[in-house]
């Protein structure tokens, strides 16, 4: 099966898949085992799953790894038949929400919202309802209690990567920008870990009622083209924890909030823009990832989605 083993905290399935033209599901939290050294990594914003060139690929990988784990802090209702079946049946009618933004997100480039509006039409054309609408939270809380919750995560991996070989976190093993975000984190009282949670519990509940309306949402993944490689410089003595942080969500700014709720995300491609595959993300429900899937399927089946095969490639 060709698929590649990935994780996701804040968009690292589904951003590399948009540049590369593949499928990225993030699976809802607690669907797939992440033990037994985490029950809830990075505040229960961490999932494992991977990458696929195609969504049957997807569907089949889910069936084999998906279930509870022994000892773990929750698990999630079992999916009702086999994934693999569910993208392949009779798809009943959907209503889908559409956004060409978040609050507090950047607007768009042209090509990314015809890519949306496009996808939305295809979709509105096979009989589902398209409705305009997006979620309310608090954009600034949200992203001063996720780089919060990023660079406490990374003080403590990085305090466990020294303490192995006993080195000190300098930057003659870490980059600039890695030791400013570690010492951040370590600078956190309990009482601001007690508010990660309380926006945790925020915006959770926030998407939870919009999405009570939706089977699914289909937003942007990305606002422009990936930045280049290179772009973020990490040894850049301006950045600081939040610079950097900023930084990397640019061009990103619509994956973090999926792994805050906990809620299944998907990216998949639809076309290109000067070579470089167009991505949109569809999102759904707590547990829904058989309707994500479905509707990935459906758009891949009639040609609407599809694995990008790269002009130079190792295969």
């Amino acid at each position: 099966m060709p698929v590649a083993h990935a994780n996701d905290g804040g968009g690292s399935i589904r951003i590399p898949a948009s540049n590369c033209g593949l499928y990225g599901l993030k699976p809802t939290r607690g669907r797939t085992p992440i033990g037994p050294h985490y029950s809830l990594p990075l505040f229960g914003m961490g999932i494992e799953f991977a990458v696929t060139k195609t969504v049957r690929d997807a569907a089949a990988l889910l069936d084999a790894v998906e279930g509870p784990e022994l000892g773990a802090m929750f698990d999630i209702p079992r999916p009702e038949r086999p994934y693999a079946e569910a993208i392949e049946a009779a798809m009943t009618p959907k209503r889908i929400a559409l956004s060409f933004s978040l609050p507090g997100t950047p607007e768009v480039d042209p090509f990314v919202r015809k890519a949306l509006e496009d996808t939305a039409a295809y979709l509105s054309a096979q009989g589902h309802e398209i409705v305009e609408a997006a979620p309310d939270f608090d954009a600034g809380a949200f992203h001063d209690a996720n780089c919060l919750a990023w660079s406490c995560f990374c003080a403590s991996v990085l305090d466990a990567v020294c303490a192995a070989p006993g080195i000190d976190p300098t930057n003659a093993f870490f980059e600039e920008a890695s030791l400013k975000v570690a010492d951040y984190g370590r600078s956190a009282s309990g009482t601001q870990l007690l508010g990660v949670f309380d926006v945790i519990n925020a915006v959770s509940r926030s998407l939870g009622t919009f999405m009570a309306d939706y089977d699914a949402f289909l937003l942007p993944l990305r606002r422009g083209q990936p930045q280049a490689i290179g772009a973020i410089d990490q040894n850049d003595a301006k950045h600081d924890a939040r610079s950097f942080y900023d930084a990397i969500f640019d061009i990103y700014p619509f994956t973090a909030l999926f792994n805050m709720t906990g809620q299944p995300a998907l990216s998949l491609p639809v076309g290109d823009y000067e070579g470089v595959p167009i991505p949109v993300q569809l999102a759904g429900p707590m547990g829904r990832e058989d309707t994500l899937l479905a509707l990935a399927r459906q758009l891949e089946r009639d040609g609407q989605s599809g694995f990008m095969e790269p002009q130079i490639w190792a295969g």
